[in-house]
C-alpha cells in the first residue's frame, strides 16, 4: 500500500524476496488480467528484436543473500525457471518438476524430474544437466547447507538466506535415482507445492553458480529462455538462449525475442511518459502507490495494459517484542483507527479494494472473524487504555520510501491516526535498508515499532505461513541448519511480529498438515483478534506495453494451461515479441 516491493521476495525469495513495504512475493487468479491486444490478433509471432523494459526494482544479486524484489525477480525469472508455476487459474502446476507426489501422512515426499521431450535431460546455462544432483545442490543451497559447507571462504555471507529458515520444515534430501528425489519434513505439511513455488521465488540455479560465493552474487545461471549478458544495480541485460528446452505449438523455438533490458526507473512518471514515449517498450506498476497511473494507462489507447487481481495484501506489521506494541491496546488502536472505504475514497483511485481480513476473499485463510473494522469509538477507548496501562499517550514510528508517491501515502497515513489521538510519524529509508531492517538482521529481525510490508498474498497459504509462524524449525527436529540457526538467532529471522503466541503456533500446525480451510481460518482469526497486523487496502499490479509489443499473457505452460498475463514480478517472457 506504501511502497512497491519488499521479502515477495519473493527474503525467499520471496524469499529472495522483496518488499514494497512489501515484498512482493506474487500470485495469481487472473482471471482478472485482461489485455486489450494480442497476438492472436497482430498475426504470427515473430522471432527476433529488443525490449526495454521499466522496473521499479533494483538488482542486487543473485545469490542466496541478495533480495530480489518484485519487478527484479521478474527479470531473473527470464533467467532461471521454478519447480512449479502458477496457471490463469491461480492452480500450482509442475513446471521443471514433472510431478510431485506425497506420502499418506504427507512427510515424504518424491519430487521427479522433468526432461525434455527427446527423453534427454534440460540443460542450465553452462552446459550441466538438470538432474537430481542439481536439484538436490539446489535444496542445499536454499536450505542453508552450502554456507556450511564454505563458511570460512564465503566471508560475504552470500550462500546464507533467509531461505534456510522458510524450509525450515525440510529434514533431508535424497538421491532416488538421476531423476527422483525424496524429500524428508519434520512435520506434515499437505502444500510442499505451494511452498515449492513461493511466489515465483524457488529458482533453480545451476551447480556451477553455486560452486563460488562470488560467482553466485554476480551471476545467475539457469534453465530459462534467456541468458544473463550483463547486470548491475540499476539494469539486468538478458539474451535469447538459442538452446532452451521449449518450442512452441508450431513448432518455432522459444523464445521470440533476442534481447530484454530491464531497467531500474524509481519514478512513476517517468515509467508512464517512457512508455508514451517509445524509450521503453514495457512498463511495470503498482497500486501500492500508483494506482492513479494505472487507471490512467487502463483507459488510454495508445498502449496495452495488463493487471492483475487484487491478491496481495500489504500489512502493517506490529514488532510484539517492545513498545508501544507490546500491548494489545495499542494494536487494536491502530487497527480500529484504519478507515479503509475513506482511503479507498481519496487514496485508491479507483483501483483499490478495501480490506475485510487480513488476506483477500480468494485466500484459504479468509475469514472476517475478529477484523477490528473501522470504529473510532473503539480506537480512542483502546488508546485511553494504552495510557492508562503505561502513563504514556500512543506513538510509533514507521519507514517510508522516499519518492513521491510512497511520501503522500504516508502522510494520509498519519493524518489518519491523528484523527484517533495517535501521534505516528515516519522516516523515509531506502528500500532495501528497509528490508535488510525488517528481514534480515541476524539475531534481531524486525528493527521498527511497526513496519508496512508486502508479504501475505495470493490464494493458498504455504508462503504466508513462513511470516506468521513464531519459529520455523520445530522442537526436537532434525533438521541439521536447527542448531546453527538457533545459535545464530535466525531460527524466527521471518516472525515478523515475533510473537510468541502458543496457540497461534498450534493453529498453523495443524493448518499445515491438513491444508484445510477451515484450519486455516481459525490461524487468520487467531491474528485478528490479537491484532498482531493491519491491514487497509488489497493490492494490484500491472503491465503496460506499446503496441508494437505482443504475446503478453499467451506463454502455455508446460502443463495446466496458459500461463496469467502479469504477476507481481512481471509476465512470462517466453511467448512476448515484437511486431
Amino acid at each position: 500500500m506504501f511502497q512497491r516491493s519488499t521479502t515477495r521476495s519473493r527474503v525467499m525469495k520471496k524469499v529472495g524476496a522483496g518488499i514494497a513495504l512489501a515484498l512482493l512475493a506474487s500470485t495469481v487468479p487472473m482471471a482478472a488480467n485482461a489485455a486489450k491486444t494480442t497476438s492472436s490478433a497482430a498475426g504470427k509471432p515473430v522471432s527476433g528484436g529488443k525490449i526495454t523494459v521499466g522496473v521499479f526494482d533494483t538488482f542486487p544479486g543473485f545469490c542466496m543473500k541478495q533480495i530480489l524484489a518484485n519487478s527484479a525477480l521478474g527479470g531473473a525469472r527470464s533467467i532461471a525457471e521454478t519447480l512449479f508455476e502458477r496457471n490463469s487459474k491461480g492452480k500450482v502446476v509442475p513446471y521443471l518438476l514433472k510431478d510431485a507426489t506425497p506420502s499418506a501422512d504427507f512427510k515424504t515426499w518424491n519430487l521427479e524430474i522433468r526432461k525434455k521431450a527427446d527423453g534427454k535431460p534440460i540443460q542450465f546455462h553452462d552446459g550441466v544437466a538438470w538432474n537430481a544432483d542439481a536439484l538436490i545442490a539446489n535444496f542445499n543451497a536454499i536450505r542453508g547447507l552450502t554456507y556450511v559447507a564454505n563458511i570460512s571462504k564465503d566471508v560475504d555471507k552470500n550462500f546464507l538466506g533467509s531461505t534456510a529458515v522458510a524450509v525450515g520444515n525440510v529434514v533431508s534430501t535424497t538421491k532416488v535415482n538421476d531423476y527422483n528425489v525424496t524429500v524428508t519434513l519434520n512435520s506434515p505439511q499437505a502444500d510442499l507445492r505451494e511452498l515449492m513455488y513461493a511466489s515465483g521465488r524457488f529458482i533453480m540455479r545451476s551447480p556451477g553458480q553455486l560452486a563460488d560465493s562470488k560467482k553466485c552474487a554476480k551471476t545467475l545461471i539457469g534453465t530459462g529462455p534467456f541468458k544473463q549478458k550483463s547486470s548491475k544495480a540499476s539494469e539486468l541485460v538478458v539474451e535469447k538462449n538459442k538452446n532452451y528446452w521449449r518450442k512452441d505449438a508450431a513448432g518455432t523455438q522459444l523464445p521470440y525475442l533476442d534481447q530484454i533490458t530491464f531497467k531500474y526507473v524509481s519514478e512513476t512518471s517517468s515509467r508512464v511518459n517512457s512508455l508514451k514515449s517509445g524509450s521503453l517498450d514495457v512498463a511495470q506498476f503498482s497500486s501500492a502507490s500508483e494506482s492513479k497511473q494505472m487507471k490512467d494507462l487502463s483507459t488510454s489507447k495508445t498502449v496495452s495494459y495488463f493487471k492483475t487481481g487484487q491478491e496481495f495484501y500489504p500489512s502493517l506489521w506490529f514488532n510484539t517484542s517492545i513498545a508501544p506494541f507490546n500491548n494489545l491496546n495499542a494494536r487494536k488502536a491502530v487497527s480500529f483507527a484504519l478507515d479503509r472505504e475513506y482511503w479507498v475514497k481519496t487514496r485508491g483511485n479507483g483501483i483499490a479494494e478495501a480490506a475485510t481480513s487480513i488476506v483477500g476473499k480468494s485466500n484459504v485463510m479468509y475469514s472476517t472473524k475478529n477484523f477490528p473494522t473501522f470504529d473510532m469509538k473503539n480506537a480512542t477507548d483502546a488508546a485511553a487504555a494504552y495510557k492508562k496501562e503505561t502513563g504514556k499517550d500512543l506513538e510509533f514510528v514507521f519507514p517510508s520510501a522516499n519518492d513521491s508517491s510512497t511520501r503522500a501515502n504516508s502522510e494520509a497515513f498519519v493524518a489518519m491516526m491523528a484523527k484517533a489521538g495517535i501521534k505516528a510519524s515516519y522516516n523515509e529509508e531506502l528500500i532495501s535498508d528497509i528490508i535488510n531492517k525488517g528481514f534480515f538482521e541476524i539475531g534481531t529481525g524486525l528493527k521498527y515499532q511497526a513496519a508496512f510490508l508486502l508479504t501475505l498474498e495470493g490464494i493458498d497459504a504455504a508462503f504466508n505461513y513462513i511470516f506468521l509462524s513464531p519459529n520455523m524449525f520445530e522442537a526436537g527436529t532434525t533438521n541439521p541448519m536447527a542448531g546453527l540457526a538457533r545459535v545464530g538467532k535466525i531460527d524466527n529471522l521471518l516472525n515478523i511480529t515475533k510473537h510468541t503466541d502458543v496457540q497461534l503456533n498450534t493453529l498453523l500446525q495443524a493448518a499445515r498438515a491438513s491444508g484445510t480451510a477451515a484450519d486455516y481460518q481459525k490461524v487468520t482469526e487467531r491474528i485478528q483478534d490479537q491484532a498482531y497486523i493491519a491491514n487497509i487496502t488489497y493490492q494490484s499490479y500491472a503491465m503496460a506495453s506499446t503496441k508494437k509489443i505482443h504475446g503478453i499473457g499467451e506463454t502455455k505452460l508446460v502443463v495446466g494451461g496458459a500461463a496469467p498475463a502479469v504477476f507481481n514480478w512481471g509476465t512470462n517472457w517466453t511467448s512476448v515479441w515484437k511486431k
